[in-house]
């Protein structure tokens, strides 16, 4: 990129509002050839603004509302049901599912991905722990994921 005279610059806003702030200054400033948005929402409001503001995009998974922008997307599914299906022909049968928020559109297929994973190999869903914000999470596994079910001291049946 330094060859191209390019510099990927990384930034992290704090709130939506904070965000927008910044792609306003950075259009207004004229300091940008282009952004690349990631963790995509669902009703992702920054499609619309980038494309008011006129500054070029790619998104990172595709936005559930119509985009102008390309997309560099993966499949979530296949990943997952591959995993769970490992983790089944092991012997497993509680298999927890540590991911993102809901309002993220890879967290919301993620989870979905494990569940219809975990019902095709006809086991259910292990009770869960949800976060709400990534930035304040310390992605310690939820204790409450890994106890022994019922209230068992001992058992073979923790949560993988």
């Amino acid at each position: 990129m330094v060859e191209h005279e390019y510099v990927l610059v990384l930034t992290v806003a704090a709130s939506a509002d904070a965000e927008e702030l910044g792609y306003r200054k950075l259009a207004a400033d004229s300091r940008v050839d282009g952004v690349i948005l990631t963790d995509m929402r669902v009703d992702d409001s920054r499609i619309a603004l980038l494309t008011s503001l006129k500054i070029p995009a790619v998104t990172l998974n595709r936005p559930e509302t119509t985009s102008p922008f390309p997309a560099v997307c993966m499949d979530d599914t296949e990943g997952i049901a591959a995993a769970v299906e490992h983790l089944v022909s092991l012997g497993h049968t509680r298999i927890g599912h540590v991911g993102g928020p809901q309002s993220y559109i890879h967290g919301r297929s993620r989870r979905l991905a494990w569940q219809n994973a975990m019902a095709k190999a006809g086991l259910g869903p292990v009770p869960s722990s949800r976060r709400t914000s990534p930035q304040r999470a310390d992605w310690r596994l939820p204790r409450n994921c890994f106890a022994r079910p019922n209230g068992q001291l001992r058992s073979s049946t923790r949560t993988t």
